[in-house]
């Protein structure tokens, strides 16, 4: 939650739905799903970015700063993080 221009989580189950809800501090993950194939971990967030931000980097800020916290702070192996955006809102 601390990249520049990210908004919140939003619901995974949402997305069928086309609507995105933008989640609270009890409920962040929702908007994770991590996945281990052959000892590398697949990460997919469902994001809500700000209005006025470029999307492709806040995308590219959080998929580094994922990527950096597990691999270097806690030691595991990230293969992959998938950023879907699911809506932009006016952050006030």
């Amino acid at each position: 939650m601390d990249c520049y221009g990210l908004v919140g989580m939003a619901s995974r189950k949402q997305l069928k739905d086309g609507i995105a809800e933008l989640l609270g501090r009890e409920n962040m993950s929702k908007g994770v799903e991590v996945r281990r194939e052959n000892e590398q971990l697949h990460i997919e967030l469902h994001i809500i970015v700000s209005y006025g931000t470029k999307i492709s980097e806040v995308a590219h800020n959080i998929q580094n700063k994922v990527k950096y916290v597990l691999n270097d702070v806690i030691g595991l192996q990230v293969d992959q993080v998938h950023i879907f955006v699911q809506d932009v809102r006016v952050s006030t």
